[in-house]
């Protein structure tokens, strides 16, 4: 349903622009915002995954100017500490993990996987109905173990991909130029 969202918001030329969406975002934020701090549950996480959504788009908009640094995410740690109990304890943790994700992916140094190998695509798109599949099989499978499980099996499921599937698909695909 994001998606589809977001599909709308390019077609009325709201997503294109960084002034439109940011206003846009900065509304739908507040409404949210507002929601967490009357109390009102968000039991199917839809609130949750939508301002994921939406802090997203806006880092993308603003990537030149989002600084990506420890020191911020060890004062959003101190927020999420001191947000414990609270209402907005949920969307201080969504920003948090969201920034930690970015710390991770920018500020660490890249693993060295084979050149000639991309399972990202895969990981990406078998990662989720993995983990959907083991949490009907064990509703009360803990995240740490979902992921420790889902990880190797979506991991395997991504090789195969690639050299079932990617690899021998790119050799289709026409070579740049010199």
């Amino acid at each position: 349903r994001l998606y589809a969202y977001w599909i709308l918001l390019a077609l009325i030329a709201v997503l294109p622009s960084r002034r439109w969406f940011t206003l846009f975002a900065i509304g739908m934020l507040a409404i949210s915002t507002a929601q967490w701090w009357v109390g009102e549950v968000d039991q199917n996480y839809y609130r949750s995954l939508t301002e994921v959504f939406i802090i997203g788009g806006l880092a993308a908009h603003w990537s030149r100017y989002v600084p990506i640094s420890w020191r911020v995410l060890a004062v959003l740690v101190v927020a999420l500490i001191c947000a414990s109990g609270t209402r907005v304890y949920l969307a201080v943790a969504i920003t948090t993990i969201l920034y930690a994700t970015a710390c991770i992916a920018y500020r660490l140094p890249a693993l060295p996987f084979p050149k000639d190998r991309d399972w990202s695509y895969g990981i990406f798109l078998y990662g989720f109905p993995i983990q959907q599949a083991l949490i009907a099989l064990w509703p009360t499978l803990h995240p740490l173990e979902l992921t420790a499980i889902a990880l190797p099996v979506a991991w395997a499921f991504a090789a195969l991909s690639w050299s079932l599937v990617e690899a021998p698909m790119l050799r289709f695909k026409p070579r740049a130029r010199s």
